[in-house]
């Protein structure tokens, strides 16, 4: 296996290190809630196991969705949208994944924003920006797909999903103290990791790489 087939397997590693530590975070916080308490709460500052989430889980995991988007981004030089779609992907949802663990919320994540350190409030920023810029980076994507004809099936798909994420982070947004904000918060991300992996098993079940002639030729 060379190394342009290899890397479709770093969408997959990404997205399974952040469900995997957004378990373990759970799992460590006594009394932690998945269906009320947002996911940054479990690594906020103060919190015992947080530096370990965040350096070991939630940054690398980040850094690797965006290297994966990154590198996806060259198979599609010629179009466009799906290019600059990617490179959107890569760096709202993965770099700023490793960004807002580096800049964790304070302990509680304080929801009322009131005397918020400078952390947090880059945290909340970089979250409001991510679930904004997410969605519409993915709908490039999948708008850039309807141009290739191999695509077709997963470009409807994309779409529906840029959307689904949209309509989740903006309900997640304007509920930000919900008694279910944890579970909103957790279906916008699930659609995101859903389509990294949903997406990386295409590639590898269709044998493209950087170099593929399926696309580079139309």
């Amino acid at each position: 296996m060379n190394y342009n087939k290899l890397s479709n397997y770093i969408g997959i590693l990404g997205a399974v290190l952040f469900i995997i530590t957004t378990i373990i975070g759970g799992y460590v916080f006594e009394g932690y809630s998945h269906i009320s308490q947002y996911i940054s709460e479990s690594y906020a500052s103060g919190t015992e196991y947080g530096h370990l989430l965040r350096w070991y889980g939630y940054v690398p995991s980040g850094l690797l969705i965006g290297v994966f988007c990154f590198l996806k981004a060259r198979l599609f030089n010629n179009y466009k949208y799906t290019f600059f779609g990617f490179i959107g992907f890569g760096i709202f949802y993965g770099i700023f994944t490793s960004l807002v663990s580096v800049f964790p919320c304070d302990y509680g994540c304080n929801r009322d924003y009131a005397d918020s350190s400078i952390p947090q409030t880059l945290h909340t920023l970089l979250s409001v920006i991510t679930y904004t810029m997410t969605p519409l980076s993915l709908y490039f994507i999948g708008f850039g797909f309807k141009n290739i004809d191999k695509f077709k099936t997963i470009s409807n798909n994309s779409i529906i999903l840029s959307f689904i994420g949209f309509f989740f982070g903006m309900i997640f947004l304007g509920n930000a103290n919900s008694p279910i904000a944890g579970i909103l918060q957790r279906v916008t991300e699930f659609v995101y990791l859903f389509w990294l992996i949903y997406y990386s098993v295409f590639l590898i079940k269709n044998d493209i790489d950087v170099n593929s002639k399926t696309i580079n030729q139309q």
